[in-house]
């Protein structure tokens, strides 16, 4: 046996008796069922708050009105229950919620209310006639909600009082003659600095103008403006809440994906984007980007120059995105199954489908996911159930 040959054998070996990598296994803690018939249920139970307790879901419509159910963190049992069969309108698909402290402020239809999150009792409600789902954190005391108000012909800023929902408006701007305009994505900077995005459209051609706009709320001025998307007739404008991260205020407009420095007002960059994104949000977490679009593509961009990182198959219709631990998770839209990626390569670790679904076609995961605050639980909907992995 050549020396050459030896030393090959023996490379086999130690790679043989290498320890192999355990295979990543989620282990189910709990299931919560809440729904008989998953074919009633569509896309419309989703996460929005999770306390020390437990999370809180909401069924967004239903023949009763939309509900709301706070889940035990540790066994999945109902704390609390809300529902308002007055409601004939769905709740926003992609709900976003205002926590601070033990209130919980929500968008319905043609109002704002809030809850004590520990017990659900509704402590109060505002009449908003656009029913805008656009709400922000300000500070621990207030929070922010863009209004359109068609009748009126003017859209404007408010910021709600936490405590007794009394409100003020920091910003107003009147609607064209001929035309339509928007206040929306209201983000907080600083206490004493606000951004939001303002489109108008023109009657008749749907010539579409959207902006991103800085305002100090010191002066009352906006002292940045700037393009959020070019001129067009489709009333393609910025469609997602902005994302702040330092110095980074980031947007999402249609199919493109930018940068603005909040103290200068400067672009710094724009990402051209294959697709919009339409069911998930983007994701900022240890200085990148992740998003996932309707290409069936997930993307991960430098938060520092916008440059690609890496981009992998994902699936149509994604829900949002999750990290941890070194991993992205979510479920795609279009086949109803849990992805978890690699963060830093990319590269997709495993595919998980819901426990039933090989016995029953409705049961498979929803656009439903979420974690609790420690990171330790990870909730999923399968149409009949939440479930909790760890």
């Amino acid at each position: 046996m050549t020396r050459a040959l030896s030393l090959f054998i023996l490379s086999l070996l130690l790679w043989h008796c290498q320890p192999k990598p355990k295979p990543f296994v989620l282990m189910q803690s709990w299931r919560s069922p809440l729904f008989l018939d998953p074919r009633l249920v569509g896309e419309s139970i989703y996460p929005i708050a999770t306390d020390d307790a437990g999370v809180v879901v909401a069924r967004l419509l239903g023949n009763q009105g939309p509900v709301l159910l706070k889940l035990a963190g540790d066994n999945g049992c109902i704390l609390w229950q809300y529902q308002d069969t007055s409601l004939h309108q769905p709740l926003y698909y992609n709900l976003e919620a205002v926590v601070a402290g033990s209130r919980l402020v929500l968008p319905f239809p043609g109002s704002t209310r809030c809850f004590d999150l520990h017990s659900g009792a509704l402590l109060w409600q505002i009449a908003t006639p656009g029913g805008e789902p656009f709400l922000a954190s300000y500070t621990k005391d207030y929070c922010l909600q863009s209004i359109n108000d068609k009748a009126k012909r003017e859209s404007y800023v408010l910021r709600i009082a936490l405590a007794t929902g009394d409100t003020t408006r920091l910003y107003t701007q009147r609607c064209p003659a001929a035309g339509k305009c928007f206040l929306r994505t209201s983000v907080t900077l600083r206490r004493d600095r606000i951004a939001f995005s303002s489109s108008s459209m023109e009657l008749g051609t749907n010539q579409t103008q959207s902006k991103w706009l800085i305002f100090d709320l010191v002066d009352a001025q906006v002292i940045h403006r700037g393009m959020a998307y070019r001129e067009n007739n489709k009333g393609w404008c910025i469609s997602k809440q902005g994302l702040v991260n330092n110095q980074n205020l980031l947007w999402l407009a249609k199919d493109e994906f930018f940068c603005v420095d909040t103290e200068t007002g400067k672009e710094r960059w724009r990402y051209r984007l294959a697709r919009d994104m339409l069911s998930s949000c983007p994701l900022v977490d240890d200085g990148y980007v992740y998003l996932a679009l309707e290409d069936g593509q997930l993307y991960k961009l430098s938060l520092t120059d916008g440059r690609l990182i890496w981009q992998t198959t994902f699936a149509r219709t994604p829900s949002r995105l999750l990290a941890h631990a070194g991993r992205i998770y979510g479920v795609g839209g279009h086949d109803g199954q849990l992805y978890i990626f690699d963060q830093t390569k990319g590269q997709l670790i495993q595919k998980v489908e819901a426990p039933n679904a090989a016995y029953y076609p409705e049961q498979y995961y929803r656009r439903f996911i979420g974690t609790d605050q420690t990171g330790e639980y990870l909730f999923l909907f399968d149409g009949n159930s939440v479930r909790a992995y760890r």
